[in-house]
């Protein structure tokens, strides 16, 4: 292999590597900013129980004091504390997926479970780290694959649309 080709597929190699080698720190990034939106929404939802249990009402009929309200504001008060309660179930089950998920699955399944909201902060913030875990190291080497294979591929194509020669 010449060596311009060498040096093509090394870059290629060294940027594929850095840059999937990011998704571990990113990802504990936005475990961080999950598990700190849960909690806050935990706190609601324990607040809200607890205006329920000063007003000596189970939670259903607390809430149902506010939904079924004549007045639209209180009304409007019992959707936005039922939707509390519910991002702390919805929160809960997000994290467990993410953490409990094994380490090759887990871009996926962000990818399909993420919070739009969360994702985005993360992004906003996220400073690039050194991936020195072993879980760092195997996303840089599958990303270095990744980029040689790509380039490969790419190598290739224009021999797809070449003519041979008559023999």
């Amino acid at each position: 292999m010449p060596l311009i080709a060498r040096i093509v597929y090394l870059t290629a190699a060294a940027a594929g590597g850095s840059t999937t080698s990011q998704f571990p720190e990113f990802f504990q990034q936005y475990l961080q900013r999950l598990g700190g939106h849960l909690d806050q929404a935990a706190l609601q939802a324990d607040r809200i129980k607890e205006a329920a249990i000063a007003e000596k009402l189970p939670l259903k009929e607390y809430l149902d004091s506010f939904l079924t309200s004549q007045i639209p504001a209180h009304r409007r008060q019992g959707e936005i504390l039922l939707q509390e309660l519910a991002d702390v179930d919805r929160l809960r089950i997000s994290l467990e997926s993410l953490t409990q998920s094994p380490v090759w699955q887990r871009p996926f399944i962000m990818a399909s479970q993420a919070e739009a909201d969360i994702l985005e902060a993360a992004a906003t913030a996220y400073k690039p780290a050194v991936p020195i875990t072993p879980e760092g190291l195997a996303y840089a080497a599958a990303g270095a694959f990744l980029a040689i294979f790509l380039l490969k591929s790419l190598k290739s194509i224009p021999s797809l649309f070449r003519r041979k020669a008559p023999q």
